[in-house]
């Protein structure tokens, strides 16, 4: 990216920003929303667009811009369509420390190539974001469960 575009796409991102805040009705903007909610998602399958149309060498900046956008929504909703079928595995604390030690792992076991690296950690960073809320709420019932086991210890 050159600096004269980073600078251009800073400006555009600071004016959507101070017109948003501006104008409350585009705050209340359902796809904005969306990206927002599901930022996490949003950023690594926005990273693996633009990877794509990096690779193919398509330098319409606007074109990119839009097909980019698009897309991104679309993979979006189809990844999260997808994880409807994986995610009640993830309610399991064990899954989550596999999938941990696969993501810190990964660039160990392809150390000499970059491609799969980059793709799986892509991948694995898709399936986390979809599922992440699950372990938060893992995590408050694991805490919760011990801290009634505390008070019932403290009380006997």
């Amino acid at each position: 990216m050159s600096a004269s575009y980073f600078i251009l796409s800073k400006a555009l991102v600071l004016m959507v920003f101070y017109f948003l805040r501006t104008h409350r009705v585009m705050a209340q903007n359902k796809l904005l929303v969306y990206f927002g909610k599901n930022s996490l998602l949003f950023l690594y399958v926005h990273f693996i667009i633009l990877l794509k149309f990096n690779s193919m060498e398509y330098r319409q900046a606007y074109v990119v811009w839009i097909m980019t956008t698009g897309l991104t929504f679309a993979f979006m909703k189809l990844c999260q369509y997808l994880n409807q079928y994986i995610e009640r595995y993830f309610d399991n604390i064990a899954v989550w420390i596999v999938a941990i030690a696969l993501i810190c792992t990964l660039p160990i076991v392809f150390m000499h190539q970059p491609k799969y690296v980059v793709w799986g950690e892509m991948l694995l960073g898709i399936i986390f974001a979809c599922n992440y809320q699950t372990l938060s709420q893992l995590v408050k019932r694991k805490l919760s469960a011990q801290n009634s086991l505390k008070s019932v210890m403290d009380n006997w």
